[in-house]
């Protein structure tokens, strides 16, 4: 297979690409034009005269043709929607919406189009090379003969009953796992995968780009439409693939990554995360592809492809001599979650996808894809097994219509073995191992060990060195390495001698009434100053109560780091130290504390002390998903602002306590399997998608030992389970239940995470005041169901905004026992005013949401449900976010 951006100059690669991308100018055709230049000089006049014809010549073939129109019933005028439109001998083609329009385009000198669609007579027209063309369309209904059925399609109304086309699809549904190549007890193969982004419709005399003259040196063209793009960054990984059926287990050796282009001066580890979900590996199988953080309905789905798409049976064409059917496929709503395309099926009695070619609707409701086009390549075995032998996946990106996007991502899949037992292999705990120096291939390596089609050179390194010749270009270039380590300003230019970064801009200032403004600053030392030790810490100072606060920690990584030492899987010990403050009733589920955003508070209620913690803990995770820590700590807590520590004696008089101190042991047990993280330098995020996540955790507190006042039991259970459920959206569902035996006062005791701030947080109470509930035993539970626009695609008018419906109901119920009760118990602390427990009803709210707001904004209206007698609450609201999501 030969370099993806650089197909469409060859002409051998027609009969291979078949129906996929189109096809910019030959070279025949190039040489063609050259070829009417004159052979000899008369005048200067004609030598003029003839170069501009030539150019003129070259620029007109080289402009793109442009189709638009609409697809109708010639009999009853009605719109025809999913009606195949192609630039005949190319692989150019789309489909009409539901509303029969369509718009094609090509690069080429190619004028003839047809437009075709199962029931109708096909029809040919021309349009002028170089233009935009309108055009009607009117089909004139026929009766097809397929196979010695007779099919007469009703013109008003696509049917599933007694349609050929339904019925060899759930033949090929049925014999997918037959034909699966998972179905063999062993396999393995040398997989080579490159990655380009580049800027899509690069114009160079755009005036932003004018002034920097080497960048037209490093054009190429997209596959999708041919435009014009320039490439920034290339990635390419060779790995070998070993798969075993029993016990099921698949490894991958990475035996080479390269990274060449703009982000080889950003933190990659993340943004590897992100580009490897985003762009997912598609399995044409799998009932779901999860794709842009999105699940699509497969059109192999066991479950929904009847349903979810319409199914025609188009054409037989043959592919490497042999004959297959072209089933055509889109879905009834077009602006829901899923694909059009083709499946090229062989005619015989496995049933199986030979190619399939993907494509997004384009009036489906994903954010910043303009066109997405995939095509899936097999292969037949001697085993009668249909293995992959290459994937191609390219992308329109734009934001906002002003800066445009390309990504072309390519599989290529070689070296096949077949039911050789590799068992040694699996011995390996980890699913993916690295060769050493893995990172270091040198460029005679990459050309000895690329596919042969893969060769093509884009330059990166030259590129780059004519980026940083430019200053602006070099700080935006640092700018952006700032970002994407979350804030982080090295101390040192050279990346492989930095020991010590600065940071961080979220942090750096914020607000809170006790201390008035905060300012903070962050220090981290990286892996250059020692591979396993590392060090960090902040200090920070409020105008108002005037007192420094610090935090620090110093931890050895047991695994040998390649970037940051949290990075998976985790085997740290870290001693730490901390003076600062704690806001009771609030956990920060999200975002730290320290935070601009999290400054603005709906309620002055806060209830805050100052903390003064030392803690020792051990964390182990294993591949798989299982982790475990082991921690002690002891924490000092005194009150601050309007906060007071009493005691009441057994006469009913009052006295202040100072402070308040306990001395904990923790062990905590957590299982999510198939958890993938966004890593950054101490922040990580689940990436999202389909998992389950098991915490239990005990904590056991000591008297009189290291300043500790109590001796109680803690336990905490919970549960958390993310699913989609395609086409109709995401479900979350969280469970929590905690307990405590033994004595506590209230800082100590369960109370729900209330969010005091107007920014959504997830696993936290919209309307509940800090320390308002308090309890010794406490269920919680959280329920957040994120439709996808699946209600309102089906509204008119409404559905062209492409917003999307959230819902969410939240709630939990506990209780108080006497021995935890300062008013049964004196030698407990008294309440705060306005604290109190549930009783027999569970406190209950709920959220009505709508996100996807100018495709990046979220507004959720939140109600309480009950104890609306309790004063100083809100009993609803509004509460807001910004997320940028596909």
């Amino acid at each position: 297979m030969h370099s993806l951006i650089n197909i469409g100059t060859e002409s051998k690669y027609n009969n291979y690409l078949l129906s996929v991308f189109r096809y910019s100018e030959t070279k025949d055709f190039k040489e063609k034009r050259m070829g009417d230049a004159p052979q000899y000089i008369i005048q200067r006049r004609v030598i003029l005269l003839s170069l501009l014809c030539i150019l003129c010549g070259i620029a007109y073939a080289q402009s793109l043709t442009v189709v638009r129109g609409n697809v109708r019933d010639a009999s009853t005028r009605e719109k025809l929607p999913f009606a195949s439109i192609t630039f005949d001998k190319t692989s150019s083609g789309t489909f009409s919406d539901e509303e029969g329009d369509f718009r094609l385009t090509n690069k080429g000198p190619q004028t003839s189009v047809t437009v075709s669609l199962l029931g109708y007579k096909s029809q040919t027209f021309t349009v002028h090379p170089g233009v935009m063309t309108t055009k009607e369309v009117y089909l004139e209904p026929e009766d097809k003969e397929l196979k010695e059925v007779i099919v007469r399609p009703k013109k008003e109304k696509y049917s599933k009953k007694n349609n050929p086309a339904v019925e060899l699809i759930k033949k090929v549904i049925a014999h997918k796992n037959d034909n699966n190549i998972t179905s063999l007890n062993y396999y393995q193969y040398e997989e080579y995968e490159r990655t380009v982004l580049a800027l899509n419709e690069f114009k160079p005399e755009q005036a932003q780009f004018k002034r920097y003259k080497f960048l037209p040196n490093y054009i190429d063209t997209s596959l999708i439409d041919q435009k014009q793009i320039l490439p920034v960054s290339v990635r390419e990984k060779l790995t070998d693939v070993f798969y075993r059926k029993d016990p099921k287990d698949s490894k991958r050796v990475v035996k080479g990554y390269h990274i060449e282009g703009l982000d080889q001066v950003i933190e990659t580890e993340g943004l590897d995360a992100i580009i490897k979900e985003v762009f997912k590996d598609i399995n044409i199988t799998d009932n779901s592809i999860t794709l842009l953080f999105q699940q699509f309905v497969s059109p192999l789905s066991d479950h929904s492809s009847v349903n979810f798409y319409r199914w025609y049976i188009s054409d037989t064409v043959n592919i490497d001599k042999d004959r297959y059917v072209k089933l055509d496929f889109a879905p009834f709503n077009s602006r829901d979650i899923g694909f059009t395309g083709n499946l090229y099926i062989s005619l015989d009695s496995m049933f199986a996808v030979k190619k399939a070619v993907l494509r997004t609707p384009k009036k489906m409701n994903i954010n910043f894809v303009d066109e997405l086009v995939i095509q899936l390549d097999f292969q037949k075995t001697a085993e009668n097994k249909w293995i992959p032998s290459q994937e191609r996946m390219a992308i329109d990106l734009s934001m906002l219509d002003m800066v445009k996007f390309y990504v072309d991502k390519t599989k290529s899949y070689e070296k096949f073995e077949i039911n050789k037992p590799m068992d040694p292999i699996f011995v390996l705990t980890a699913p993916e191992v690295f060769e050493k120096d893995y990172l270091k291939r040198d460029k005679n390596y990459w050309a000895m060990n690329r596919p042969t089609d893969y060769k093509k050179d884009y330059r990166m390194d030259q590129m780059m060195q004519d980026v940083n010749k430019v200053a602006f270009l070099k700080v935006l270039l640092q700018a952006g390495s700032i970002v994407s380590t979350g804030g982080y300003i090295p101390t040192s230019t050279n990346p492989e001698k930095n020991k010590l970064d600065l940071g961080t801009f979220p942090t750096f200032y914020s607000y809170n009434p006790i201390e008035g403004n905060r300012i903070r600053l962050t220090m981290a030392t990286t892996k250059n100053l020692h591979p396993h030790l590392y060090f960090y810490g902040y200090a920070a100072y409020g105008t108002r109560d005037e007192q420094f606060k610090y935090y620090g920690e110093a931890t050895w990584a047991f695994n040998k780091i390649k970037n940051h030492k949290d990075e998976y899987p985790k085997n740290n010990l870290t001693i730490a130290y901390k003076y600062d403050m704690n806001t009771l009733g609030q956990r920060y589920t999200q975002a730290e504390r320290d935070n601009i955003f999290m400054s603005l508070r709906r309620s002055s209620n806060v209830k805050m002390t100052y903390n003064r913690q030392t803690q020792v803990s051990y964390i182990k995770e294993f591949y798989g998903g299982f982790s475990t820590t082991l921690s002690g700590q002891t924490f000092e807590e005194k009150p601050a602002g309007k906060l007071v520590f009493e005691k009441m004696d057994e006469n009913g008089n009052k006295y202040s306590i100072n402070k308040i101190g306990t001395t904990e042991a923790t062990l905590a047990l957590r299982y999510a399997p198939n958890e993938k993280f966004y890593q950054q330098r101490r922040q990580r995020s689940s990436i999202t998608s389909p998992r389950t996540i098991y915490s239990l955790s005990h904590t056991i507190a000591f008297n009189n030992f290291l300043g500790g006042d109590y001796n109680y039991n803690k336990t905490s259970a919970s549960f958390f389970k993310q699913m989609w459920i395609a086409p109709y959206g995401k479900l979350t569902i969280s469970l929590q239940g905690e307990k405590i035996w033994g004595q506590a006062p209230f800082p100590l005791l369960i109370t729900p995470s209330a969010n005091n701030s107007y920014t959504i947080q997830r696993g936290s109470f919209y309307l509940i005041e800090p320390l308002e509930f308090v309890h010794d035993a406490q269920a919680s539970w959280e329920i957040n169901y994120h439709m996808g626009g699946w209600l309102f695609n089906r509204i008119p008018l409404l559905k062209m905004l492409k917003w999307r419906e959230i819902f969410g109901f939240r709630g939990l119920i506990g209780d108080l026992s006497k021995r935890n009760n300062p008013q049964y118990n004196h030698d407990l602390l008294l309440m705060p005013q306005e604290t109190y427990t549930t009783g027999d009803a569970p406190y209950m709210e709920y959220n009505i949401g709508i996100e996807n707001i100018f495709k990046f904004f979220r507004i959720d209206y939140v109600r309480r449900l009950n104890y609306l007698d309790h004063p100083n609450i809100d009993k609803d609201g509004f509460r807001i976010s910004f997320d940028l999501t596909f």
